[in-house]
């Protein structure tokens, strides 16, 4: 039986063929979108992020529609790819967004008529080529909905190529003109050229952007739709040894002399890059390096260990955004005798995993963000640990949600291991405070 929010959704839909729904991860809109196409049954591509095409897609499908076919057009091959979606006769193709553009022809040749597009923040950016492939693809359907719980992680501007794939109306077709309209731009002048770097609202415009904004979409967040226990964040701080403080603080040294205006040279993205390393307990001595220098102390490491033995028998989800970080922690959860799986680009059997997980046949589960921070439900776990983590607000929330949405009956725990006076200071502020990556850096010059 659907929830109250997903019967809205399926009500919209009567009314809308073209939406955005606005609805905080955790709150069911994969099982609300499989119940408009139940309703309505049109050929249907679903587009999302690779993580969430089994776990969630075609799961939920499996489990809540058992009436729909449902087919998965995932392969290394393009030729099979495009047989797959050629012999399927399926009501749902579903498909990743890099995989996407290089088949529009075979959807369309398959007889598609509604897109789906799950997770719409991927075309936020009105430049991407990405962007410009969907909403070429959207105007050709008869049904579009988009699906977000972060539609606009860093600026409301970021609403513009969203509503265009739904509404060539209701904000115009150029996002300059757009901008102009609802923004005052900021500007700054790097290298002789007054660069944008960001948007301010117009305050008498705000009513109309909104206006506009809800005429097209609806949101919805968790406190407003469900009873979810609450949330905690612990922070564990992190003293690095002597040694590794030298060489971080030999690293800094280099970085405000590596700033353009607001932004960081190659060169001194790379200095950051190695901060950001050396605070879990390694580094890659040259760019792209495949070998990591570890630490001999490797102090947050020994704080994760402590607070595994704090946790004893309890799952936990443990977020790391570096291989050799994911590694170390493989291995020292190896030493302390748990089952677990691990998350990341490596991943094959990332579904397989999670339903162990879920099923309590595992202890703990390695993540990388960006393979497993959308869609997909761990909420056998009420226990997470950042490792380390990126400036992204986006990936920081909806990797927070992973343990927190339907399902979970428990107060959830959040660990931030947090190296002090490191870039681990300024990027916590950053996602608490939704700022960008360069005020993010700024900060931590100044402070430092």
């Amino acid at each position: 039986m659907l929830m109250e929010h997903q019967q809205k959704m399926v009500d919209i839909s009567k009314e809308h063929s073209r939406y955005g729904f606005w609805l905080q991860p955790g709150l069911g809109k994969t099982v609300g979108s499989l119940a408009i196409v139940q309703n309505h049954p049109i050929k249907t591509v679903v587009v999302c992020p690779k993580s969430v095409m089994k776990a969630a897609w075609v799961n939920d499908a499996e489990r809540f529609f058992p009436g729909l076919k449902v087919v998965c057009c995932w392969d290394r091959s393009k030729i099979k790819r495009s047989k797959i979606i050629s012999d399927s006769e399926a009501d749902v193709y579903i498909i990743n967004i890099d995989l996407f553009k290089s088949h529009v022809e075979d959807f369309l040749e398959a007889g598609i008529r509604r897109l789906i597009l799950d997770e719409s923040s991927m075309i936020k950016s009105h430049k991407a080529q990405r962007t410009k492939a969907v909403i070429q693809f959207a105007d050709m359907m008869e049904s579009v909905y988009l699906l977000s719980g972060t539609p606009a992680p860093n600026c409301s501007t970021e609403y513009f190529t969203q509503v265009r794939a739904i509404d060539r109306n209701a904000f115009g077709l150029s996002f300059f003109g757009f901008a102009n309209k609802f923004f005052f731009t900021q500007t700054r002048p790097i290298s002789g050229r007054d660069v944008i770097t960001g948007y301010t609202p117009k305050k008498d415009r705000v009513e109309e952007f909104n206006r506009r904004l809800r005429s097209v979409s609806w949101s919805l967040t968790k406190e407003q739709a469900l009873d979810l226990p609450d949330q905690t964040d612990i922070i564990r701080p992190v003293e690095l040894s002597k040694e590794d403080r030298i060489t971080y603080e030999m690293l800094f040294a280099g970085l405000a002399a590596e700033m353009e205006g607001e932004n960081l040279t190659p060169a001194g993205q790379a200095k950051l890059m190695k901060l950001r390393q050396l605070t879990g307990g390694f580094y890659y001595k040259s760019e792209g390096g495949q070998d990591p220098i570890y630490s001999a102390d490797k102090a947050k490491l020994k704080e994760l260990q402590a607070i595994i033995e704090e946790l004893g028998p309890e799952q936990c989800v443990i977020w790391a955004n570096f291989r050799a970080e994911i590694d170390m922690i493989a291995k020292l959860l190896t030493a302390n005798g748990k089952r677990y799986g691990v998350i990341d680009g490596r991943t094959k059997d990332a579904d397989v995993l999670i339903s162990l997980f879920q099923d309590k046949e595992l202890d703990c589960i390695i993540c990388h963000p960006a393979a497993a921070g959308h869609g997909i439900t761990l909420t056998s776990a009420s226990y997470a640990i950042y490792y380390s983590m990126d400036f992204s607000y986006e990936r920081y929330q909806q990797s927070r949600d992973r343990i927190h949405r339907k399902g979970q009956t428990r107060p959830c725990t959040y660990y931030h291991l947090i190296a002090e006076s490191t870039a681990d200071e300024s990027i916590l502020w950053a996602v608490r405070n939704k700022a960008k990556m360069s005020d993010a850096i700024l900060k931590m010059l100044g402070d430092g």
